[in-house]
């Protein structure tokens, strides 16, 4: 029982973040030429892994219903594979703590750069040294890359055979009371000249709260996906939480007063790390507003809403986590993400 704890997903994804801290430290000190490009470069594939991590729960126990082993239970070749290349993940990145490690404390003993010039030789050593090191440091990066890639697959096919319908979910999850009068005052508002289908106007701005309920369900799913165990306690006395009740009000009371606010999710643990492709926001997602299939325009023409671009938050044919849904995708083209 201690060794499968051992090699859990939630062990070894710790483990993982752990020795992506342990790689980075020597790079930042190191003296190396061209050094600063490798501690970027295993930063984003840090960023990466704890976006994978987030959004599947991984570091919760495989007793927890969140997580990633409690979702894959019942397929232990999808869990082999999940582990296999998480163990393969963790010796890459302790491959890097050694290399970078002791690459730090040759660097420590260099003796003064005017003493070097008055040996050839030691010029050509270091030189060839600093090719291999080069080499290594390629090699490395792209091995811990393509690691984690092959992970991001895992989450897509996850993602693309589950057999839960999310919008189901939302409405039986314990949100808000779903109150729509707000969406049908704003169809009725725009869509003046059809007042004498009222009906229709009606099933509009239901489906468009029931929408919004849906987005509210999917951003707050993953804010528990995302929650560390460990600090869970510490991080909800610290930030502010929002209230997830909250009173309606008709909508020629609410349009005047409602303002907009930054999403809860950037609330969370998952916040300490940098967004990968993300696209801009500059108000923010309102859970009040109301989005309408038929055209997604505001009442201003500099705030307007619009589909982000494919290359705004992920490239062709390569699994990114979609800003609307919060599960692993991969589109073909744009036409497809659209």
């Amino acid at each position: 029982m201690a060794n499968q704890e051992m090699y859990s997903i939630s062990a070894l994804s710790l483990q993982i973040i752990e020795l992506f801290k342990k790689v980075e430290v020597p790079t930042i000190d190191s003296l190396n030429v061209g050094q600063e490009n490798v501690t970027a470069k295993l930063r984003d594939e840090s960023e990466r892994f704890m976006l994978w991590t987030g959004n599947l729960g991984a570091l919760h126990s495989s007793v927890d219903p969140r997580s990633l082993a409690y979702r894959v239970r019942s397929a232990p070749e999808v869990h082999r594979r999940t582990t296999d290349l998480l163990q393969e993940l963790e010796d890459l990145l302790g491959e890097g703590v050694k290399l970078y490690t002791s690459d730090s404390n040759v660097n420590s003993q260099k003796p003064a750069a005017h003493d070097l010039l008055d040996d050839e030789a030691l010029i050509l050593e270091l030189s060839d040294l600093a090719t291999s090191h080069e080499c290594k440091d390629s090699w490395l990066i792209a091995s811990i890359s393509d690691t984690i890639a092959r992970l991001f697959k895992i989450s897509t096919l996850l993602a693309r055979f589950t057999s839960k319908d999310r919008f189901a979910k939302a409405e039986s999850a314990r949100l808000p009371e779903l109150d729509v009068r707000y969406d049908v005052a704003h169809m009725h508002g725009k869509f003046a000249t059809c007042q004498a289908e009222h009906w229709l106007l009606d099933r509009l701005g239901t489906a468009n709260a029931k929408r919004r309920q849906t987005t509210i369900y999917c951003r707050e799913h993953r804010e528990k996906l995302a929650e560390l165990p460990n600090i869970r306690k510490e991080t909800t006395t610290i930030l502010p939480v929002p209230d997830k009740v909250s009173t309606v009000q008709p909508y020629h009371e609410l349009a005047p007063k409602t303002q907009s606010s930054r999403p809860s999710v950037m609330l969370t643990t998952a916040s300490t790390l940098k967004p990968v492709h993300t696209f801009p926001i500059d108000d923010g997602f309102d859970d009040s507003r109301s989005f309408s299939t038929m055209a997604t325009s505001l009442t201003s023409s500099q705030h307007t809403l619009k589909i982000p671009a494919l290359a705004d938050v992920g490239k062709v044919s390569e699994p990114f986590e979609c800003p609307y849904c919060y599960t692993m995708q991969r589109f073909n083209g744009p036409l497809s993400w659209r």
